[in-house]
């Protein structure tokens, strides 16, 4: 049970972290700070 509600929640995060991914991918870069780097790393 353990297991199996841990690949559910594995699974989302997967999809989430992708959604993630691609919104700031295409997100249009007009607003760059100094050196460019991301701020949340």
């Amino acid at each position: 049970m353990v297991v199996a509600r841990r690949d559910v929640l594995e699974a989302s995060f997967q999809e989430l972290a992708a959604e993630l991914k691609f919104r700031v991918e295409t997100r249009p870069k007009h607003r760059r700070s100094g050196d460019g780097r991301p701020r949340n790393v």
